[in-house]
């Protein structure tokens, strides 16, 4: 199974439904500032990371990390 990151500040209740269709094709990590939001009934991965402001721009601290230690088809 394919692997896809998706880098997002927060993590919206709307979106989780589509997160878990995603997950029945790809195995799907979401990189995150918000609070932790999964269920037992999700089928996706999230990593919490710590965000920080500098100006307009949201530096997340895990990303570049995650992104070389792990071989992903797509970062989103």
């Amino acid at each position: 199974m394919r692997e896809l990151l998706i880098i997002q500040n927060k993590i919206p209740h709307y979106r989780k439904a589509f997160y878990n269709q995603l997950s029945e094709e790809y195995n799907v990590t979401i990189i995150h500032s918000g609070k932790l939001s999964k269920n037992n009934s999700d089928q996706y991965n999230e990593i919490l990371a710590k965000c920080l402001n500098i100006g307009p721009f949201y530096f997340q601290s895990r990303v570049l990390k995650e992104i070389k230690n792990k071989k992903y088809y797509a970062v989103i």
